[in-house]
């Protein structure tokens, strides 16, 4: 479900019993794949593609705070998003609150089309 938020910004809500300790939930919203994450119980949201070869970061294996690609076997911190061992590069990261029994996601604004 996508919903505007007081700063226009779109905002993805998922059911928090969709992402149960150490499992993930993949969405798409404003045209942007997401991957949602558990770590130690907090909620994190990563853009879903992998940097090196675009495979789902979501239907790869999480362990220990990581997301491993299944495709390359690059591996990212759930937490920041960034890579291991190259911690300069980093996947898309959104802002999570919880909110009852919801999972609220906001992700960037769009530019305006101007074409």
């Amino acid at each position: 479900m996508r919903t505007q938020s007081p700063k226009h910004l779109p905002v993805v809500t998922i059911r928090r019993d969709r992402i149960g300790a150490g499992r993930t939930a993949v969405t798409v919203s404003n045209g942007v794949k997401i991957a949602i994450f558990t770590v130690g119980g907090d909620f994190h949201a990563l853009d879903d593609a992998c940097l090196r070869c675009g495979a789902s970061l979501g239907a790869g294996e999480q362990t220990a705070g990581l997301a491993i690609c299944t495709d390359c076997g690059w591996v990212y911190d759930i937490v920041s998003g960034a890579v291991e061992g190259v911690p300069a590069l980093r996947t898309g990261h959104y802002a999570v609150e919880v909110a009852g029994d919801n999972v609220r996601i906001t992700l960037p604004a769009r530019a305006p089309d101007t074409s």
